[in-house]
This record gives C-alpha cells, structure tokens and sequence, in this order.
C-alpha cells in the first residue's frame, strides 16, 4: 500500500475541511432576534390585543410561528438580556438585579457564535455587562440607526450573522408614537387595572409606542429583504417583559414575566401557527448554537427549541421558574425577594418578606399620575382600594389556577383540594433555587454587589 506522505495528507485533510465548512456555511441561516422593551405578551393584533395596530408583527405571525408562553425568569430589561445572552438563569450568570453585570468568566452569544463562524452585532439598547463577557460589535448607538444595520446586514454575505436589535420601546414614558389614533374611551382594560381617565390616557400612549416600535421592525424586515438576506434568517421577536404598570413589570405575575415570541424561518418553521409550549429565555442561545451547527456548552442550562421549531412539538418544559430581586430597582425602598414556579395551569409565588412593603417608582411616583389616581378612587371604590393596595402588600404565598382565573386574581392558598400540589410545587421551586445558589433573602441583599449601570 502506497502511504501517502505526511505534509500532503496534511493539505488534503485540510481541503476537504475547508471544503466542509464551506458548505455547512451556506446551510446556517442567519440569526436576528428583535427585542422590544417592556411589552405584555397579548398586545398585539396577531397576539391576542385587536386594539394595538401592529402590521408588520402581524405580517410575521403570518409568516412564521407564535409561541405564546415564552417566559423571562424576571420581569426587568437587564436580567432578562443577560438570560437570553448566556442561556443562564439570573444567579447562576451574577445577573439578578436590574442594571446587572455577569460574573467576569461567563461566555454569551457572542463567545459561542463568533467560534461557529459568525459575526455577532447588537443595535439599540444594550443594557448587559461588562463588555468582556459581551464583546458585540456595536451597530450604533442605544436609539436605532437603520443604515449602518444595514450595512451589517449586507457586509460579507459569505459570512452568516447573528444580530439583535434593541428597541427601546414600549419603555417608559410613553412619548413616542400618535396616541391619537387610540380613543381612550373604547380601550378594554386588563382586569388588574383599575378603570380611570388617568389609566386610559396611559395606555393610549403605551399603545402608540408599540406602534411606533411595529413601524422599526418594518424597517427591519424591509433591510433583510432588500439585502436578499430574508430568505436564510432565522428571524424572531420577542416581547421581552410586561408594560411598566402595577402588576406587570417587577412582577411574577404572568402579565410580568410572561412574553410571547414570533419565529419566522423561511418553510423550515410553519406559517400562521400557535403554540402554548413553555419556554424560557435562556432556550434561545441554546436553539442558536444547535441552528448554527454547533452543540450548547454544558454551562448553558437553556433548553434547544430547535426541535420544537421544526417538528411543531407540543411540549418543551414541564416548569418554568421566577426570580424578582426589588432591592436596587429605582424608587425601592425594602428588600421584597419573590420566587416563583409554574407549569402550565398552575402557579406558586413565594414573597419572602411579606412584612415588607413592596415599592418601586410606581408606587412612589405614581408611574405618570395613573397609579395614585387608583388611591383617589379608592377613597370611594372598595374594588379600587382593593387593587391599589394589595400591589404593595402581599401574603407570603399566592397560589393561581391558571386555567380557571388566567389574570391571576384570586389566590387559592387555602383551598383544601390544592395543599398537596402547593407542597410539591414549594418543594420544587426551593430544590431549583439550591442549585442555582440563591439564598433568597440574603441574595436580595446581596443585589447591589452585581449593579453597574450602562
């Protein structure tokens, strides 16, 4: 048998390996994931709200596949972006409070991608550190600028790309957008909310921003098309965590940490479908890096929903787990720790200090007038009083039937029936949390160590 000598064997193997490669790269799609900022799950017209004008979302639900249960672990903008960037729970990562920095050893999206071959950029808003742990190439800056994304888009189309944009919108304070085009007098509230001129006129002007944030993911989509790039993008959006209101944002309620995502990939994802699979954030790094060719790191406790996208499966996770750390947020004045666990009809939330007033810029500044106009009506008004003060004071434990009251507003904790399930359920959620490290109370405390703020 002839041998082949070493130096040549050594070129061939090379060749074919570059040969390989180069088709594996026409295989992998792109990836964009457009994140929207402080958004409820339903509110949108393809997502359940016909009352927010959203069209080109709309186009996409069309095209693609809605997932209506995807859930952050809590319900504020940097926990969550660290969450989807590292596929780690907030402990896990050293993210817990908002405005967080990750432990200085931890790879993200950026690590695990720029190693398949791709170029990894974020526009608009960032809101995750330290830059070691998140080396992305910056595409502007936190307001969106379409032409250099554009240009990203465009540049090297031999090289996929992965791409996040940031908007900032619907965040606070609701400036943006015509909220004219809302009449105040025919909105249907969320039955958490408690019906004022002052609570109307918000959400006229929340709803416009989520207008104004559908025409920037038009924009979006038009660069992917006029790029020739829409066709092998494995396009998402996401509605991140709920409208900054009582009930919602610092919550773990679902209108909090509940978010609803849209998938779009070519044939590959089917058009116009929903799904109640439960997911949660840190499931797509992992879906990513499987679509990109690669196999997630064991570091990444994310599930792959690659499957999921592609066979249309019904089932993903059995739970889904909460963690709201108060302590740090603006306005907050007494550690309030909440955990939570939830599968899919039923919830367990554990406020850890209920002696504790729970407080934030809502309950101190009135989130633009429309919180303390509840305390007005409540002088007359027991359902308004009622609401308004049981934002603030909470049992320890609050138990929902998901099934039966979806708006999470009668707690069953003393129902007969259900002391077996909230036992199990309890059991569970503090196994999760003695694998994560969280100490409850004392990681609350701890919050202020993992800030710094960008």
């Amino acid at each position: 048998m002839t041998r082949i000598p070493a130096l040549i064997y050594l070129v061939i193997a090379a060749a074919l390996f570059v040969g390989s490669a180069g088709a594996q790269e026409q295989d992998r799609p792109n990836i964009l994931l457009f994140v929207a900022d402080d958004m409820t799950w339903s509110d949108a017209g393809a997502l359940g709200n016909p009352m927010v004008h959203t069209p080109n979302l709309d186009g996409l639900a069309r095209e693609g596949t809605t997932y209506t249960h995807m859930f952050t672990a809590t319900a504020m903008c940097s926990p969550t972006r660290h969450m989807i960037y590292t596929g780690q729970y907030p402990v896990r990562s050293g993210a817990w409070p908002n405005h967080a920095h990750a432990y200085e050893d931890t790879r993200s999206v950026v690590h695990y991608l720029t190693d398949l071959g791709y170029r990894v950029g974020l526009a608009g808003k960032l809101h995750v550190n330290p830059e070691s742990v998140y080396p992305f190439e910056r595409i502007g800056g936190w307001s969106l600028d379409f032409d250099p994304i554009g240009e990203f888009i465009a540049r090297d189309p031999e090289q996929p790309f992965a791409l996040i944009v940031g908007s900032n919108e619907p965040h606070l304070p609701w400036d943006k957008g015509e909220s004219s085009r809302y009449d105040a007098a025919q909105l249907e509230l969320p039955p958490w909310f408690v019906d004022t001129p002052e609570t109307r006129d918000a959400l006229t002007r929340y709803y416009a921003e989520i207008t104004y944030m559908d025409g920037e993911l038009g924009r979006i989509l038009d660069l992917l098309e006029q790029h020739g790039a829409h066709e092998n993008t494995l396009t998402m959006f996401y509605t991140e965590q709920g409208i900054g209101g009582p009930f919602a944002k610092w919550s773990l309620y679902d209108a909090g940490v509940r978010g609803s995502l849209v998938v779009r990939w070519n044939d590959r994802v089917p058009a116009g479908r929903t799904s109640s699979a439960l997911l949660q954030a840190n499931d797509l790094l992992p879906t990513w890096i499987e679509a990109a060719g690669g196999v997630p790191a064991p570091e990444i406790e994310g599930r792959s929903m690659l499957d999921l996208l592609l066979e249309a499966g019904p089932e993903h996770r059995d739970v889904v787990y909460g963690i709201q750390t108060t302590t740090g947020i603006s306005a907050n004045l007494e550690p309030y720790p909440i955990r939570s666990i939830r599968d899919e009809r039923y919830k367990l939330i554990w406020n850890l200090v209920p002696g504790n007033r729970f407080t934030n810029l809502i309950t101190e500044q009135g989130n633009g007038g429309f919180y303390f106009s509840w305390r007005d009506l409540g002088e007359t008004d027991a359902h308004a009083r009622e609401l308004f003060e049981r934002y603030q004071h909470r049992p320890e434990f609050e138990f929902f039937d998901l099934e039966a009251d979806p708006h999470e507003m009668t707690n069953l904790l003393e129902m007969a029936d259900h002391q077996e399930r909230i036992a199990a359920m309890l059991e569970q959620l503090q196994a999760w949390m003695r694998d994560q490290g969280d100490l409850g109370l004392q990681t609350e405390i701890e919050a202020p160590t993992r800030q710094g703020r960008q």
